[in-house]
């Protein structure tokens, strides 16, 4: 599959900028990228995003693949009869990839996490409270109603 983007991104350079520019632009994009360290690869997240959004084949092919991964781990780790809550900067940032993904999880009850940070400390407390304070609290630290447990 990246042998496959890679090349549609040397013909959509090539189509821009012609065939004697294409190659050595596409070699330097990949080799910087795959210089940088991981978290700035999340820096590119958003241009693919923009790139699906307007019809991108090889964006939309991104979005796809990132949205099967997320859903093969989710699948690892829920427990049936709990909603799947969508959280993270490419699950709350990028319309597409929710999509995608709430689309493979048809059928589960899926909510997008507000505030992440509130929901971790909400999490950590919940067990040291009794049940019915733990669900009222749950709004005021994510600012998002309690799904049913």
């Amino acid at each position: 599959m990246l042998e496959r983007d890679h090349r549609r991104l040397e013909q959509r350079v090539e189509q821009e900028e012609g065939p004697a520019c294409h190659r050595g632009r596409v070699e330097e994009l990949a080799a910087a990228v795959h210089a940088a360290p991981p978290l700035a690869l999340a820096e590119l997240a958003p241009l693919v995003t923009r790139a699906a959004e307007a019809g991108d084949p090889a964006a939309e092919a991104i979005v796809t693949e990132a949205a099967s991964r997320l859903t093969r781990t989710a699948a690892h780790v829920h427990q049936p009869g709990l909603p799947i809550v969508l959280a993270g900067g490419v699950l709350t940032g990028s319309e597409p990839v929710r999509r995608s993904v709430t689309k493979l999880l048809a059928g589960e009850t899926v909510t997008t996490a507000r505030d992440t940070a509130g929901a971790a400390a909400w999490l950590a407390a919940r067990d040291l409270l009794p049940e019915s304070e733990a669900r009222a609290l749950h709004t005021a630290f994510t600012a998002s109603p309690c799904p049913v447990r």
